[in-house]
This record gives C-alpha cells, sequence and structure tokens, in this order.
C-alpha cells in the first residue's frame, strides 16, 4: 500500500481511478475544490486537502507527504488556454519540489489531438499546449523523480462522459442526421475510461515503463452507429459543410489521428476489457439523453490542448497512446452508430454544413485524423482493456443518450 496524491479525483476520469486505487489497497489523499467535491472523496475514505491547482504551496506540501502523485487535473478553459498552461507547469513544477530526489513516481496526464500522424510511445511530445507539460516533466527525471505522462485520447468514453462524443451526439440530434466529411477518410482514437483507470493503476505500481492503449474507429462508422440511434441518416461533408453542421467540432471531425498502443502493452501488460468505441455507443443511453446539451467554455477560440497519452519513465522517453481497438474508428462508423441510437439518418457534410450544425467541433474534431496504438503500453505494464470500444459503448450505454448527459464543451 502507498499513500498516493491525486489532483482531479472527482472529475470524469479520476472518479474511475479513485476507485481503482482504493480497491487495491492504496491510501489515497485528494485535491478538492468545491465542497460537493470534498464530500464525494470522504464517502469514499479519501484524505481531503481543499485547494485548487492554483494553491503550489499546498502541492508541493501534499506530494512531499506521499509516496507518489497522479495529476489528473486540468482547467478546462479554453477561452484561456495560455492562464491554463501556466497553471499546469506551475502545479508540475511544485509537485517536483515536493518529490526531488525520492525516486518517487510523478504521473501526469496529456492528450493525443495535435500530435504527428501514427504516433505511438515513442513519439515525442509537442512542444506547445500541453506538450510542454510533457517535456517539463520528463526533465523532472534528473532530479530523481520517476516521471511518467499517460497520453489519454480525444475520446475517452463511458457513463458520465461530458467530452466531444457527447457533443457530437447532441448536436446531431438537432440537425436530424449525423454528419460525417464525404471525402475524409480519419479515424479517431479512444480508449474506454475504465479501461484508462486500470492503465493509472499499473504505472503507479510499476513506474518502469510507459503506457499506452486504445483503439481507432473510421469515424463514418461512427457517424453510422449515432445515425441509427438518432433514426438519422449519415452525410457526407465538406469540410466547410461540417464546420457549419457541427461548429468548432467540424475541425476535429476530420482529424485523422492514427496511433499504437504495442508498447505500453508490453511495457505494463494492460489489456482493455470494457466496450470499444462503437459499442459504447450503441448500447448507451446517457449520450442520446434529452437534457445532454452541451455547455461551450471554448468560445470563438476552439480547440487547442488536448494533446496524446505517453508514459515516460526516468531519463528515458517513452510515448504511447491509449486505445481501445486495433485500428481508428472512423467518424462514419460513429455517425451509422449514434444515427441508429436516435433513429435519424446519417449524411455526408460539405465543410460548411458541417460547421453550420457542428460549429468548432466541425473543425476541431471531425477533420481530423488520430490513428494511436497501445501496444507497447500493454506489453511493459500487462495492461489488458477490458472494457467495451467506443462503438459497442455507444451502440449499449444509457448514459449517453440520458437526461443528464451533458458535454462540457
Amino acid at each position: 500500500m502507498v499513500n498516493v496524491f491525486l489532483t482531479g479525483a472527482s472529475g470524469f476520469v479520476g472518479s474511475h481511478v479513485t476507485p481503482v486505487l482504493l480497491a487495491a489497497g492504496h491510501k489515497l489523499t485528494a485535491l478538492a475544490r468545491s465542497d460537493a467535491s470534498a464530500k464525494k472523496l470522504k464517502d469514499q475514505g479519501v484524505t481531503v486537502i481543499r485547494g485548487t491547482l492554483e494553491d503550489t504551496e499546498v502541492l508541493e506540501k501534499a506530494a512531499a507527504a506521499s509516496d507518489g502523485v497522479i495529476h489528473l487535473g486540468f482547467i478546462h478553459d479554453f477561452t484561456n488556454m495560455p492562464y491554463a498552461i501556466k497553471v499546469e507547469l506551475a502545479a508540475i513544477e511544485a509537485f517536483g519540489k515536493g518529490l526531488k530526489g525520492t525516486n518517487k513516481p510523478l504521473i501526469i496526464t496529456s492528450g493525443l489531438i495535435g500530435s504527428s500522424p501514427a504516433p505511438t510511445e515513442l513519439t515525442p511530445a509537442l512542444t506547445t499546449g500541453r506538450g510542454q507539460a510533457e517535456h517539463f516533466v520528463l526533465a523532472l527525471a534528473s532530479s530523481g523523480i520517476r516521471s511518467q505522462v499517460i497520453r489519454l485520447p480525444p475520446t475517452t468514453h463511458g457513463d458520465s462522459d461530458q467530452g466531444f462524443l457527447t457533443f457530437y451526439i447532441q448536436h446531431s440530434k438537432k440537425a436530424g442526421f449525423a454528419g460525417y466529411l464525404g471525402d475524409v477518410e480519419n479515424h479517431w482514437p479512444a480508449v474506454h475510461v475504465k479501461d484508462a483507470a486500470e492503465l493509472y493503476k499499473l504505472a503507479l505500481e510499476n513506474a518502469t515503463g510507459s503506457l499506452k492503449g486504445g483503439r481507432w474507429r473510421s469515424f463514418q462508422k461512427i457517424a453510422s452507429v449515432v445515425a441509427k440511434h438518432l433514426g438519422i441518416s449519415t452525410k457526407s461533408l465538406t469540410p466547410q459543410e461540417a464546420e457549419t453542421a457541427y461548429l468548432w467540432m467540424g475541425h476535429i471531425i476530420s482529424m485523422d489521428a492514427v496511433a499504437t498502443s504495442e508498447l505500453t502493452r508490453e511495457r505494463t501488460g494492460w489489456e482493455p476489457k470494457e466496450k470499444a468505441l462503437l459499442k459504447d455507443i450503441e448500447e448507451s443511453e446517457w449520450y442520446f439523453a434529452e437534457g445532454s446539451a452541451p455547455k461551450s467554455c471554448l468560445g470563438e477560440l476552439g480547440l487547442q490542448a488536448m494533446w496524446a497519452m505517453v508514459i515516460c519513465t526516468g531519463q528515458r522517453y517513452t510515448s504511447m497512446t491509449l486505445e481501445i481497438q486495433d485500428s481508428g474508428v472512423p467518424p462514419k462508423s460513429i455517425a451509422e452508430t449514434v444515427a441508429r441510437r436516435l433513429g435519424i439518418p446519417t449524411k455526408s457534410l460539405m465543410m460548411e454544413e458541417a460547421i453550420e450544425h457542428y460549429v468548432w467541433f466541425a473543425q476541431v474534431f471531425l477533420t481530423r485524423d488520430m490513428v494511436a496504438s497501445r501496444e507497447l503500453t500493454k506489453s511493459w505494464l500487462d495492461w489488458a482493456p477490458e472494457a467495451k470500444g467506443l462503438l459497442e459503448d455507444i451502440k449499449g450505454s444509457e448514459w449517453y443518450f440520458s437526461p443528464e448527459a451533458v458535454s462540457m464543451f
């Protein structure tokens, strides 16, 4: 048993990491900003320290009193990313001061958006946005800290998800179709939040290698699942149509993010066990519920900081991405899955149409191609994901289609 200090313990990922660590017999101390978060954590037997990520003295002291730190918190105000990154770097510096010379683990969280094509555990971090934090924490290895980075894919799915998938489903419901870009063969990497939580535990307990996991799915398949659920058609969109339909997310829909988690699997023994993305969409109630309309915190800025999932240990740099399936999830597949759940058609859109319906999401997500691999992470940490993949999760989820499903975007 070790005493772990966590930030973001009551958030979407943190609320799954916390019970996993407690079940493994670890003692937890967590930072809590609000009374509600403090109560939620105390009810689970977690020692609570009140404060925020800006309270660097509190962070340093808590890190020094711990046997290791898992940093899950982040200020998700995308209208002021420079400040959010500034706070992130200051928090990591505080953790570094508290852990200096102890050879204890410091595990931080990063992302995949904006990374190079088909990143692996060995792909270097970006030098901008949250990539700065990756470089910063790796540099702390020279101070006697077992520094590690976990890059989470942009679609970390499961019940209570308030991210991109919820946003996409709600806007598809409003538009009456599940849209995808017609001439774009792009993919979304994804991981079930329960498998991600298991990976954090393995990273803490092994702290000797990199982690990664996740699978990518054609976005066209995602659109098909969404369209089936909504009872609407899929629609091929141009990049301009995607921006019209999905606003800022139109850009995301166009991404193609192919990544691998082979190194993570090898070093951790991680094997995802939960639902794959398409199955999660197919079965979800949450994503398709009334009242789950997203709250925008992006303003006109769009999305700038959600990069990838890596783990770096000591002075050796290794990067790996959480991947739920052996290949990325095509947005069209997501659209088809969502459409089936909502009883709406899918629709191929031009970028202009996508922006009209999906605002920023069309630009940031619909057009991206993000294929990642987690094989090294699985090997390094003996990680074996068991949760549903993305499409499987959508197919069977109650959460995504429930009244409580609300996107923070």
